[in-house]
């Protein structure tokens, strides 16, 4: 089995001026561009697999969801690789070996999932494989259910989902023949085929078949490759004889093929499955029931069919039962029983309790099997657990919706529903669901639903419904709110009245009456769950969920500082929402002497700790507890600890100057950035940092941590540095010369690739190179477009910025040289519009062939054109012939030697600096 690659510079003052206005634009644009806000701790939370185990046929791809729980908003992307162990391009294709799962940035998202793709290789057996949680980045946790099987389910392989009936005898003995339904009992593959071999039964717990039925025997008869039939074999466990155990009479019906070409073993047997069992018995049988559910209070006719019945009487007559014959539903005894036909009973169900039973005949003391055939289910009276809502006006007709049970019985629905002895107009829904239209009334009614079959459902108090003659509140929204108040509150219902008195629990809200149905409120403070009541003329509403109103708990959001020595005293702000002036700080499970500054904003002082420790910092108040995250965990430590790092970002080539400004600062330390070693740094103080960035070629948050021997200073909020992507510089073109025709593969070697998307990012001269492969931030694959032989430039483009601009790459024609650039086709109605961005544009000129320059910058005789005077600073023109470039300057016109040409050239190249940021349409004419 198989195991699964220069600007050429010019001496005159204009130029230079204008040179430098360029290189300080592009410079500031850079600069503002890597102004990264301050990064903050990720909620990262516990990560962990949403099952234990999972199956799917081989060729397809099983669904695994990643479940996230204990995290909040995210401000990093998280990523999760899981590791999934199988033979490579036999089980799973090389790609799937591992796979990234991201829980993307400002989400909160409980899971997310991936495909992981198997490969179908026509196995006759299935097979597993393992999907294990490799690691979680920026700190996450790996959940109990970190790992489980994937049961790759064989193509071939065949299954028994249900064989009919379910017991009986012998073929020989009583003619039974035994239908077995599944899959694959035929197999056309494409490059394997299978037919059966055999249908065997097996004992539970054999080690191998007690009965095999051959095909050569022809007693089994293959109807299509989901439905067979066998002529069932005399089997030694018999649930007819003593000791009558249906447990050792139960078989396994298992199907055997045999593919072709030959494989090793040379067959195969479907596996064991809860469809496949048979009761092998020489005593009465149940094949089936004509109805297969009752009310608990008896009386449902039922036709019983089986083999081995009492000896019958005539159609019709009266069963005639000898001492040790009987028909019993879940062990109660059948009164009423009639013969119908030969092994056909007419029975009418004895009472029995509500549940699931089965039917059994016996004769002479020997019992038929409880099997899926014979299963009958006992329904009781109509149950009500619930309505919503439960109140309303005297006058009715508002809608509620009555939830429950066993409402559809025996087939039937309920033939009425009463509140009080008043019915009322209803839609079943399903079993646990009514829907009625509330008749007119007063005071409190029970409601009740009569069942045909079943019988009236008894009394319940959730049964009860309301009628008011005051106020009534239907909805309140939202309800819930900041335990300081303020919310601004929507209360719907009926009977509202102007000088009516709204309270949030004891306090009364400033409210205003809108309309007879509707009423603003502002939330008081304060804590817990309360009712909302409305009181007009002394009249409450009835209260109930509907009036509920919920102020929100305590959250933390950040702590500040961090960490602090064991010995306690270390003040820490804590900020979050909805304190209180009662609210209860704990660190660890220490309360902590704390400070009221706000709803916002607590102080407190940490507590001593026996030994360096981790702790949650929670507030409690009224509304309950804050959750704990990684954002309130403060650290006892008396080794190092960054409370700040300047500045927080720079670019992925490293060396920035970075100062780390923090705690316990003394030799020997060591540096790392997201767990990469700062070679080059220097000890300030005993508070004090100096240290260049290192390299890392992937961007993002990382922390930076100081260690001192086994001390390891905690992350937080403010030890992140985020890792920016340069600007794209090409250091190497490998091969750096191609064919004009194009399709040469090539690879680009620098910095600042990360974040190049193809087509647009990489252009050879003004053509899109057709598609790009970002290796890393230092690496890109990529194929030449066509185009005209000459020297020409290949740029790359990022959002953050463009390559150089200077000679690179050079076409080389079969046939002879070349140069120059082909234009794509003009723009209808005489107008082409070209779009500038920031720093520089690479566009091929289709506008009016001889159009000068200063005229095209200033829209000159160009409907709807702006003037770019002011933003259009330099135009470059590539001149092969000299391997130099030309160049206009805005604003030079009339001064000599300023310019190299006036003129734009149909079809040529060339590169356009404008200043300030963003991007700017160039409206020109076109022929």
């Amino acid at each position: 089995m198989k195991q699964r690659a220069g600007l050429r510079a010019k001496g005159d003052a204009w130029r230079l001026r204008a040179t430098l206005a360029v290189v300080a634009v592009v410079v500031a644009a850079f600069a503002a561009g890597h102004q990264a806000e301050d990064a903050r701790a990720v909620g990262e939370g516990i990560f962990q697999l949403d099952k234990t185990a999972y199956a799917t046929p081989e060729g397809t791809a099983v669904l695994v969801t990643i479940q996230r729980t204990d995290g909040g908003v995210l401000t990093n992307d998280v990523k999760v690789i899981l590791q999934v162990d199988g033979v490579t391009e036999f089980d799973i294709p090389t790609a799937e070996a591992t796979k990234l799962v991201t829980f993307s940035k400002g989400t909160n998202l409980a899971s997310q999932s991936t495909f992981i793709q198997t490969l179908n290789k026509e196995q006759f057996k299935d097979r597993t494989i393992q999907v294990t949680i490799l690691s979680i980045d920026q700190g996450g946790l790996i959940g109990p259910r970190s790992t489980a099987p994937i049961t790759l389910l064989g193509s071939g392989t065949p299954r028994v989902f249900d064989v009919s009936p379910d017991s009986g005898g012998s073929y020989a003995g009583e003619g039974t023949i035994l239908t077995v339904t599944g899959e694959n009992f035929i197999v056309a593959g494409a490059t394997v085929n299978s037919s059966v071999e055999s249908v065997q039964f097996w004992q539970p717990f054999a080690p191998a078949a007690e009965q095999t039925v051959t095909m050569v025997s022809n007693n089994i008869e293959v109807l299509s490759p989901t439905v067979l039939r066998v002529r069932v074999p005399a089997l030694l466990a018999d649930f007819g004889a003593p000791p009558y155990n249906q447990s050792t009479s139960t078989y396994d019906v298992r199907i055997e093929v045999t593919p072709v070409p030959a494989q090793i073993p040379p067959t195969y047997l479907s596996p064991i499955t809860p469809g496949d069992k048979y009761v092998y018995t020489t005593g009465p049988t149940v094949t089936s029931l004509s109805v297969r559910q009752g009310p608990p209070t008896g009386g449902t006719q039922v036709t019983v069919n089986g083999t081995n019945f009492p000896p019958a009487g005539a159609p019709g007559t009266p069963c005639a039962f000898a001492p040790l014959t009987s028909v019993t539903f879940g062990g109660a005894n059948v009164t009423s029983c009639k013969y119908g036909a030969p092994n056909q009973l007419i029975i009418t169900t004895p009472a029995h309790i509500s549940g699931p039973v089965f039917a059994v005949v016996t004769d002479a003391g020997v019992r038929s099997p409880e099997v899926p055939d014979a299963a009958y289910n006992y329904q009781g009276l109509p149950v009500i657990t619930g309505m919503n809502p439960n109140f309303g006006p005297q006058t009715g007709g508002s809608p509620t919706t009555i939830a429950g049970s066993n409402f559809f019985v025996g087939g039937q629905p309920p033939t009425s529903v009463l509140f009080g002895g008043n019915p009322a107009q209803f839609t079943l829904i399903n079993d646990n669901q009514i829907i009625a239209t509330v008749p007119p009334g007063s005071g409190v009614q029970q409601v009740k639903i009569i069942h045909p079959v079943s019988g009236t459902s008894e009394y319940r108090t959730e049964a009860n419904y309301t009628y008011s003659t005051g106020p009534l509140i239907n909805q309140i929204s939202p309800a819930n709110g900041p335990s300081v108040g303020g919310t601004i509150v929507t209360i719907a219902g009926s009977g509202f009245l102007a000088g009516a008195v709204v309270k949030f629990g004891d306090v009364q809200a400033f409210s205003v009456v809108d309309s007879s149905t509707k009423i603003t409120a502002t939330a008081p403070p304060g804590v817990s769950t309360v009712q909302v009541s409305v009181n007009v003329n002394g009249t409450l509403n009835v209260p109930g969920p509907q009036a509920a109103y919920s102020y929100d708990g305590p959250t933390v959001t950040g702590i500040s500082p961090i960490a602090g020595p064991p010995a306690g005293g270390t003040t820490i702000a804590i900020k979050g929402t909805n304190f209180t002036t009662a609210s209860v700080v704990h660190i660890g499970q220490a309360i902590a002497p704390s400070v009221f500054v706000d709803p916002t904003t607590l102080t407190a002082v940490t507590p001593p700790v026996p030994t360096g420790a981790a702790a949650h910092v929670r507030v409690t108040t009224g509304s309950g507890q804050s959750p704990e995250g990684p954002e309130d965990v403060f650290t006892y430590t008396s080794g190092p600890i960054v409370d700040a790092v300047n500045p927080d970002n720079g670019p992925t080539t490293g060396a920035s100057i970075v100062v780390i400004t923090g705690k316990n600062f003394t030799a020997p330390l060591s540096l790392t950035f997201g767990g990469i070693a700062a070679t080059s740094f220097n000890i300030n103080s005993a508070t004090q940092i100096t240290v260049l960035s290192p390299p890392n070629s992937t961007p993002g948050a990382v922390d930076v941590r100081v260690a001192k021997g086994a001390d390891v200073s905690p992350a937080g909020p403010k030890t992140k540095f985020t890792y920016v992507s340069a600007v794209p510089k090409i250091v190497a073109i490998t091969p750096n010369s191609g064919s004009t025709f194009g399709g040469t593969e090539i690879t680009l070697t620098g910095t600042g690739f990360t974040g190049a998307v193809c087509p647009g990012a990489v252009k050879f001269g003004a053509f899109n190179a057709p598609s790009c492969t970002v290796i890393n931030d230092t690496t890109i694959s990529t194929v030449a477009p066509p185009n005209v032989a000459g020297p020409i430039v290949v740029v790359i483009q990022t959002a953050n910025g463009t390559s150089d601009i200077v000679p690179n790459y050079t076409y080389i024609s079969p046939s002879g040289p070349g140069g120059g650039t082909a234009p794509p086709a003009p723009s209808a109605g005489g107008v082409n519009t070209y779009t500038l961005t920031s720093r520089w544009t690479l566009l091929t000129w289709t506008g009016m062939p001889a159009t000068a320059v200063s005229e095209a910058i200033r829209g000159t005789g160009v409907s709807g054109a702006s003037d770019l005077t002011t933003r259009i600073s330099a135009i470059y023109l590539w001149d092969p012939a000299t391997s130099s470039y030309k160049a206009y300057f805005t604003g030079s016109e009339g001064i000599p030697g300023a310019n190299d040409f006036t003129t734009f050239t149909q079809g040529a190249v060339y590169w356009v600096a404008i200043l300030g940021t963003g991007q700017v349409p160039w409206l020109v004419k076109s022929p």
